[in-house]
């Protein structure tokens, strides 16, 4: 997940509350009846490793200017901030922890962006609106034929759509290798939006191949439906197939052990969607011994959209499952 944090306040809540150090906001809004305001409660739904754009500055000096990466999970605190401002009347906060500061080479001018793609972000935003349930909290509004920054959109998200309109550079392959380090540094502008972009294609594709399978994983006999354990895992690497690049036949939805043993070749599926485990897997860690073994000639769960034999054979030959692909070009 991109998030777009937008800060106003240089100050930002004092030492050890910095800006690009932390997300943080009140717990509630100012009043008797302590309401909830989704703007905020958006810190909750944050997730180790999602990306934070940052956006700085009022009016014509409004930009982009770095990216970030939770570090951590959110906490509910009753530790103020050395700064709070406007919003010491609280006694409780939410805060994020943030890493990895990557600065821009050069600031992206939001008003530039706004009127530079004004007909799109219009367009983005009506659409957005009818999606009911999976409408997207946004930073910007529509008032009086004018995009603007809506006051208070503190924490928003952005998909891989937005992402590209606000943005606008195209990913690499590299980029998206690049994205999947979690200690990357950059100094170029140009190099840094690719990456997230790679991150935030990414991010849609996985959500889009657990989806297929139910929101759980497809190895037979596994019972994690917990999206947190769940990955949508790529069957062919992302940079190795152009043509397979975001299709969801290239995923599996697996539990975070299922594809660990996948990613490193212990075990695969045939051209019938059978488990087919390696034979070096006797030498292997007793959970892989234990777990994977015993699954040998079971057949995937069913998913609306099957797994890709082109894909499957880039698995078998990057790990040695040769006889597989010989197996299927006879058939």
């Amino acid at each position: 997940m991109l998030w777009l944090e937008m800060s106003r306040d240089s100050a930002h809540g004092g030492p050890g509350w910095e800006f690009s150090r932390c997300l943080w906001s009140p717990a509630y809004k100012k009043g008797a009846q302590r309401s909830k305001w989704p703007y905020w409660d958006s810190l909750l739904r944050t997730r180790v490793g999602d990306n934070v754009l940052h956006l700085r500055g009022i009016g014509k000096q409004a930009a982009f200017v770095g990216l970030t990466s939770c570090e951590g999970s959110w906490i509910s605190t009753i530790e103020k901030p050395p700064a709070p401002g406007q919003w010491a009347y609280a006694d409780e906060f939410y805060r994020v922890p943030l890493r990895d500061w990557r600065k821009f080479s050069e600031p992206i001018s939001l008003p530039r962006i706004l009127a530079d793609r004004r007909e799109k972000l219009i367009q983005y935003f009506v659409n957005n609106k009818t999606r009911g349930k999976q409408k997207r909290l946004l930073f910007y509004v529509l008032q009086g034929g004018k995009l603007q920054c809506l006051n208070g959109a503190y924490l928003s998200e952005v998909d891989d759509e937005l992402a590209e309109l606000l943005l606008g550079v195209a990913a690499t392959p590299e980029d998206a290798e690049r994205a999947a380090e979690p200690n990357t540094v950059t100094v170029s502008t140009g190099e840094a939006l690719r990456q997230v972009l790679a991150r935030v294609g990414q991010d849609a594709f996985s959500e889009a191949v657990k989806a297929n399978y139910e929101h759980r994983c497809c190895v037979p006999g596994c019972d994690i439906r917990d999206s947190v354990f769940l990955v949508g895992s790529h069957i062919a690497r992302w940079a190795d197939v152009e043509s397979l690049r975001g299709n969801v036949s290239n995923g599996l939805s697996l539990c975070l052990m299922h594809d660990r043993a996948f990613e490193n070749g212990f075990f695969t599926f045939d051209a019938s969607l059978r488990v087919v485990v390696s034979k070096r897997t006797g030498d292997a860690d007793e959970w892989i011994v234990k777990h994977l073994l015993p699954l040998a000639g079971e057949r995937i769960r069913v998913s609306t959209v099957e797994p890709s034999i082109e894909a499957l054979e880039h698995h078998w030959s990057r790990n040695g499952f040769g006889e597989l692909s010989t197996a299927v070009k006879l058939s």
